[in-house]
């Protein structure tokens, strides 16, 4: 079973590239996912003009909509660690006449010089990294004073499944959430952003809900690998999926994870 969960910071060793750039696809079409998105443009408005960075652009979803936003004046950059990925942005920037700067890259050392973006942006990308506030501090060092940050990320550990066996679904959520370097930096944003000295920070904390198969999509080849690990018994496991199937068609499969936006300005001076 492809390992959605894991998978994104392995993309360049994935079996099937293809099945891991459709999911994206219907991952951006979800409800839940353009109502975060919205409600962090809410929070960050984009300008004609301005330099947008999208830190973990995936394949450009996102990337290509800022483009069009900022216009030819502006300039719009994503980095990825995935070649893949980087790839297959270019092509639909090509396609669609947009000019993105796509380049693969680390987070945790961008390169782009001091001061020269006006809007970083990142989701669902600082909990795969072994040492997000360092990806934090770079994209800080890379905006101009007065310019604006923004993130989404989960707090994996606050998963709540209604799971028939409790004692497995909480060992469950733990190994889940211990599967990633930083299940926690939903909860730890808020701090990180002010230690580094941005102004106006908010938090805005949106539930994010799923269905049975999306969910065991994403999480069941992680599950899987715990199995062969010897972590979890297979058929305990089996029993859980199958409870959580069973509930899904009863009409009562409840599985939320609370998801962190965090925005924050760079100071316009130097204090």
């Amino acid at each position: 079973m492809q390992d959605i969960h894991k998978g994104y910071s392995t993309v360049d060793q994935a079996n099937d590239v293809i099945f891991l750039f459709r999911f994206l696809d219907v991952a951006d079409t979800v409800p839940a996912i353009q109502e975060y998105r919205q409600l962090m443009l809410d929070l960050a408005p984009m300008n004609p003009g301005q330099h947008i960075l999208d830190v973990g652009c995936g394949v450009g979803h996102m990337a290509l909509r800022f483009a069009e936003r900022v216009g030819s004046s502006g300039q719009v950059f994503g980095i990825d660690k995935s070649e893949i990925f980087i790839r297959e942005a270019q092509r639909r920037a090509t396609q669609r006449g947009l000019a993105v700067e796509f380049k693969v890259g680390d987070a945790q050392q961008l390169d782009l010089p001091d001061q020269s973006i006006d809007l970083c942006w990142t989701e669902r990308v600082l909990m795969y990294l072994e040492q997000p506030d360092q990806a934090l501090d770079e994209m800080v060092r890379v905006l101009k004073p007065g310019g604006q940050m923004i993130m989404f990320d989960f707090d994996y550990d606050a998963t709540i499944i209604d799971g028939k066996n409790r004692d497995l679904t909480r060992r469950i959520v733990r190994l889940l959430s211990d599967s990633v370097p930083s299940s926690w930096i939903g909860r730890q944003a808020q701090r990180l952003f002010k230690e580094r000295g941005l102004e106006e920070v908010k938090t805005t904390i949106p539930v994010i809900r799923t269905n049975f198969m999306p969910y065991k999509m994403v999480f069941g080849g992680t599950l899987s690998q715990a199995v062969q690990d010897g972590r979890l018994d297979a058929e305990e496991l089996d029993g859980w999926w199958r409870d959580l199937e069973q509930a899904e068609r009863a009409g009562t499969f409840m599985v939320v994870s609370p998801g962190f936006i965090v925005y924050g300005r760079k100071p316009a001076t130097r204090r």
